[in-house]
Order: structure tokens, then sequence, then C-alpha cells
């Protein structure tokens, strides 16, 4: 008895959602960008400026020179504004939009000639820096109080340096292939 109660329940429920009509609080606008030879034109740059509350909305055109820009308030008006390099800026004013609806927003470019300034670019390498650094003198070495005054006299006074029975110089434990010591820049 509960099951013929049920199924119907069930299959009116899986049913509803065709039947409902969602509520659409927006409107949209698309078209296409070409040049005057009706090339399209990739890449153009599309605003829209609602002049009530300076919302402005963007895209960008895409392959074909078509666009679209959704979710903008219904009404108007508009300032619709196409640009790219090379081609004069087309504005299109006064373009109301209808609720739910999508409105057609063509533009034509015009080529445009500019003169380019020149830009100079110019810059320095530094000298790359792989480790720390120190730079001894003749004067730190002169003044220690050991009989040898050579470098591993000055490198035993470092807590954190160990002369290996091969002569090398292990710093911090690293190994003594990863220090590199030069006297007078050589």
């Amino acid at each position: 008895m509960h099951l013929k109660k049920i199924i119907p329940m069930v299959i009116a429920m899986l049913a509803l959602p065709f039947f409902m009509m969602a509520q659409v609080t927006t409107s949209s606008i698309s078209g296409v960008v070409n040049d005057k030879a009706g090339t399209a034109l990739p890449g153009a740059s599309i605003s829209a400026t609602h002049v009530p509350t300076g919302t402005v909305y963007t895209s960008v055109a895409r392959a074909g020179g078509r666009f679209d820009i959704n979710n903008m308030n219904p009404g108007g008006p508009y300032i619709i504004t196409s640009t790219f390099v090379g081609f004069e800026t087309s504005k299109k004013e006064d373009v109301y939009l209808t609720l739910g609806e999508i409105s057609r927003v063509d533009f034509e470019l015009s080529d445009k000639s500019t003169e380019l300034t020149t830009v100079v670019v110019s810059g320095n390498r530094v000298a790359a820096k792989t480790g720390n650094e120190t730079q001894i003198g003749r004067d730190k070495l002169m003044v220690l109080p050991t009989v040898g005054r050579n470098l591993n006299d000055y490198i035993r006074f470092t807590p954190q340096t160990k002369i290996t029975s091969t002569g090398g110089i292990s710093i911090a434990g690293q190994n003594n292939r990863y220090n590199g010591f030069l006297i007078d820049g050589a």
C-alpha cells in the first residue's frame, strides 16, 4: 500500500526540475570585431560601461573576432568600446539591454597610423656570487699570536673549521671540496 503512494511521489519529484523555470536577472552582449576588410581581430579589447553606476565589464575577442560579455545589469545606457593596437578606437553609445536577452554589438575598426617612440634598454650584468666570502688582509695575519702567521693558523681560530690530514680545510662540516680559497686574487 505504501509503495503505491511512494512511486508516484518519486516520479513527480524527478520530473519537477524539467517544469521549473529559473529566474533571470542579467543581460549579455556578444558580437564580432573586424577590420574594414572584414578580417577578424582576435585579441581586441572590448569594454562596456554602465553609465548610471560606472560599472565596467570587459572581454577580449577570441578566434574569429568573437566576444561575449555576460552577467551585465539590464537597462542602460551603456557605452561599449572596442580597441586594438594599430586601429582607431570604436565606440557605441546609448546601448540598452533587455532582461534575459543577448544583444548583438559588432565593431568594424579602421586602420590608424601611430608613430612609435624609441625605447632604449640597457643593462649591466652583476657578477654571480655563489656564496659567502671573507677577505683576510696581511695586517690580520701579522697580528696573530702564532709562530707561523699563515692561513692555517688563522683558520684554527674559527671553531667551525677543521684542517684535514690531507691539508684540506672543512668549514661547518662541509666537505673540503666545496670551499674555495684565493690568495692574492688567484
